[in-house]
């Protein structure tokens, strides 16, 4: 009886623990009937089980009120996905431009510093904005843009023909496509501002041509200055009055350079019973009403200047008022160099002479340069030769009564300067001159004589001379065409034509015409001429450097240079 006993519970033992078993396989749910603490539903599937809970339960078990939950209260912000971790923690995944733990911290677009080059970064909605420093351009402030920008005001002077069947030309370079508008004041004839006002997009250089109709007339006012506005920084050189014996050129500055304060500087009239051989300067206006005030200066004791009926002696002063793309022009038989514009407003000034000559000179040639403001005058000047030329007259203007330095050859000369006075140096030909003030700023122009020997270099032309602090690492410009003789002349820390490069490319010794290398306390600087030809031409060096372009041909010659304003406030050197 026992023993029927004893098998009994071990088969009863067997099918529980198989019973037990079976429901162990088919999951929680039927081993724990609280598997699912507030769940609608406990449901087993392959070996496992999860609920389905109640509304307000949350967890495994649904043993957790959802008001526990660290989610529940949405702390991740701006958008943010929130995932509990635990009952006690969570984790935000932010929306883009936000972060930390609960996506309250905004990302700045410029935490990168995308702004190159000295450039200032500010956000904008889901972007940034930089502000460049003044060489460069684009969006991160990588394109060097050196002299480049998108505003010019120009005129054209009164020349040795007026309104002949010659025009005039503007140059144009860009780094990258743009636009650019030409415009003309609405006073101006309809025939004529139909043949200005234009927009054209080019990509590298483009050549305009502009009526001979547009050469000014002295003493009186006239709408003949001409507006150009570009999508993309610009460079801008004036061609004026293209005849085959008087041209001259100019790079144009662009109108944010333009002030309120210039001196005049043009060269004594060689024959000043012929007004051919006048002296000239002009104003263009960039604003409406803007208040013009001449101090003339008349040098040699010449007879007065009339205008509407006034005679106007040395010293004496003329105000005007001008509207906007107006111009004014002077023209006389003596020296005008000294004579100061002020203005209430920016505008811009040429000067030079309509034609003139020196000793030494073949032909009568009109000199024209745009000037610079006193703002931008400097005080350190490296003054190259032109390598055809019997020399050059360099005149000198200081802002102040100063003592300035010249080195020129051997020798090392000490001379006071006054304020509005000019200084004159006669360079020989291929004498490099250096010139410097320790106290005062100064504007330096190189009228080039030309020589009576070789017709194909015969004519005079002017350039103000860039001062140190106007050197630039990068300069493109356009090499006109119609002149058979081109050159570029770098002035920059020694080797430079082991280091210089020509549209990318090292320099080819060939076209090596002048090398000279100059010492000034101490440091050591290269001056070299380089024959290049026309077309569009980009010239790099690892510092900056100074620019003059020149060419001639028979009878005719122009230079200009690649800046005349400088970056800033420029340490006193000495």
């Amino acid at each position: 009886m026992m023993l029927y006993s004893f098998v009994g519970f071990l088969l009863f033992l067997e099918v529980s623990l198989a019973f037990k078993e079976q429901r162990r396989a088919k999951g929680g749910c039927f081993i724990d009937r609280r598997y699912c603490y507030k769940g609608k539903r406990c449901i087993n599937s392959d070996g496992s089980s999860y609920c389905l809970c109640s509304s307000g339960w949350v967890g495994t078990h649904c043993d957790t009120q959802e008001t526990e939950m660290p989610c529940y209260s949405n702390p991740c912000q701006n958008g943010g996905t929130c995932t509990d971790s635990s009952s006690n923690s969570y984790t935000c995944s932010c929306s883009p431009g936000w972060m930390g733990e609960d996506c309250s911290v905004k990302i700045s677009a410029c935490s990168s510093m995308p702004c190159q080059n000295g450039g200032l970064c500010a956000d904008a909605e889901n972007s940034y904005i930089c502000t460049c420093a003044e060489d460069w351009s684009g969006q991160d402030c990588t394109d060097f843009r050196g002299s480049f920008t998108n505003e010019y005001l120009l005129l054209i002077m009164w020349n040795h023909f007026y309104a002949d069947e010659h025009p005039s030309y503007v140059y144009l370079t860009t780094n990258s496509p743009t636009t650019v508008q030409l415009s003309s004041s609405d006073s101006l004839d309809p025939a004529l501002k139909s043949q200005i006002d234009r927009n054209v997009t080019f990509t590298s250089e483009l050549k305009i041509v502009l009526p001979p109709e547009l050469q000014g007339q002295i003493l009186q006012k006239e709408a003949k200055a001409v507006r150009i506005k570009s999508t993309e920084p610009v460079s801008v050189v004036l061609f004026d009055n293209d005849y085959h014996s008087s041209d001259d050129s100019s790079m144009i500055l662009p109108t944010e350079k333009l002030s309120t304060s210039y001196t005049v500087v043009s060269t004594q009239p060689l024959r000043p019973r012929f007004p051919v051989y006048s002296s000239v300067y002009a104003i263009a206006s960039l604003n409406d009403d803007t208040t013009v005030t001449i101090k003339f200066k008349l040098l040699n004791n010449s007879s007065p200047i009339t205008i509407n009926g006034k005679n106007y002696s040395d010293s004496d002063t003329l105000e005007m008022s001008l509207n906007k793309l107006e111009t004014f022009q002077v023209g006389h038989n003596t020296d005008l160099t000294g004579t100061t514009i002020e203005s209430s407003q920016p505008v811009a000034v040429f000067s030079g002479n309509r034609c003139n000559m020196f000793p030494g000179s073949m032909t009568c040639s009109h000199m024209m340069e745009q000037l610079p403001p006193t703002a931008e005058w400097e005080n350190f000047f490296i003054v190259p030769a032109d390598i055809n030329s019997n020399g050059s007259l360099i005149r000198i203007l200081s802002a102040y009564n100063t003592t300035i330095t010249i080195i020129k050859g051997s020798q090392t000369i000490t001379q006071d300067v006054i304020k509005g006075i000019p200084y004159d140096i006669n360079s020989t030909i291929s004498e490099t001159v250096v010139i410097e003030s320790s106290n005062s700023s100064l504007m330096v122009t190189n009228f080039v004589r030309g020589n009576y020997v070789d017709a194909n270099t015969a004519d005079p032309y002017m350039i103000v001379v860039p001062g140190y602090y106007s050197y630039k690492p990068q300069y493109k410009v356009v090499i006109p065409d119609g002149y058979p003789q081109n050159f570029i002349t770098v002035i920059a820390f020694k080797d430079v034509a082991q280091s210089v490069l020509i549209n990318g490319q090292n320099v080819d010794p060939s076209m090596i015409i002048v090398q000279e290398n100059i010492v000034i306390v101490g440091i050591s600087y290269d001056v070299i001429t380089l024959e290049v030809s026309p077309g569009s031409i980009e010239i790099k060096h690892s510092s900056p450097f100074g620019l003059v372009v020149n060419g001639y041909r028979s009878l005719d010659s122009y230079g200009f240079v690649g800046n005349i304003y400088n970056v800033g406030n420029y340490p006193v050197l000495g």
